[in-house]
C-alpha cells in the first residue's frame, strides 16, 4: 500500500509456536493490503518468532526492537517491558497473542490502550 499504510506490531509470549493460528488470526482481523511495516521484538522464538515469518511470506518489511538490556543493567527485568513500549509507541495497530499470565503482553495491551492504539486481543 505504500506510505500511507498501516504499521502492524504483532506481539506476545515466547511461549506460542502455532504459525497457521496465528496466520489465521492476523488475516482474520487486519487487511494486510493495507500494511505498510510489521514492528516485533525480535525473539528467536515464540510469537517474535512468528512475526517475523508472517512479514516475509507476505513481502512486508518488519522493524525489530530488541530489549536494551545494557540501558537497563541495574533492572533487566524491565528491558523487555520498555522495549515493549517503544514498540507500542512505533504501531498504528498491534495484535497480542498471549496466556492469561503473560503479564508482559497485559502490561503493553494496557499501555496501548492508554496511547488510544487499536489493540486486537488474541488470549491463548
Amino acid at each position: 500500500m505504500g506510505a500511507d499504510g498501516k504499521t502492524l506490531a504483532i506481539i506476545g509470549s515466547r511461549n506460542f509456536d502455532d504459525y497457521d493460528f496465528a496466520c489465521d488470526k492476523i488475516n482474520e482481523n487486519i487487511d494486510i493490503s493495507k500494511i505498510k511495516l510489521i514492528i516485533s521484538g525480535g525473539g528467536s522464538i515464540g510469537v517474535d518468532k512468528l512475526a517475523a515469518r508472517f512479514a516475509n511470506d507476505n513481502g512486508l518489511p518488519i522493524k525489530i526492537f530488541k530489549p536494551d538490556y545494557k540501558k537497563y543493567n541495574n533492572n533487566p527485568k524491565y528491558a523487555p517491558i520498555a522495549r515493549n513500549k517503544i514498540i507500542v509507541e512505533e504501531c498504528d495497530i498491534i495484535i497480542a497473542f498471549y496466556y492469561d499470565d503473560s503479564n508482559e503482553i497485559k502490561d503493553a495491551i494496557e499501555y496501548a490502550k492508554s496511547k488510544n492504539k487499536e489493540v486486537i486481543k488474541i488470549e491463548l
